[in-house]
């Protein structure tokens, strides 16, 4: 399985080349960024119309709002289009861990510290 990532979100297509993946990831945050939309709050807020959809009878999970499943549905839409731009038919698009994330790392500053 080939897998490129740009530092926050991953593209994950079978016998895809890396030129194919970087325009594909190049695609998906385009189609993110152009709904305003920032790349982990979309891909939160798909997560948990995911949970909503997939959840076992009986038990109720948070009801995500209308503007959840709005988001849910770019995050589609950009997985649909990476995966086109890629040249390919199936494919995964997805949200690195907070962990392994090195594009805007957060800053921590000291509360002391000058401002210059």
């Amino acid at each position: 399985m080939a897998r490129s990532d740009d530092g926050e979100l991953y593209l994950e297509i079978e016998g895809a080349t890396e030129e194919e993946l970087e325009r594909g990831l190049a695609v998906a945050r385009e189609i993110i960024t152009r709904a305003r939309l920032f790349v982990d709050d979309a891909f939160e807020a798909a997560a948990l119309c995911a949970e909503a959809w997939n959840c076992p009878a009986g038990v109720r999970p948070p009801e995500p709002s209308d503007e959840d499943y709005v988001t849910a549905d770019i995050v589609h839409d950009a997985e649909l289009a990476a995966i086109e731009a890629a040249g390919y038919r199936e494919g995964t698009l997805g949200l690195l861990p907070r962990e392994q994330q090195t594009r805007n790392p957060p800053v921590i500053r000291d509360l002391f510290e000058p401002v210059s």
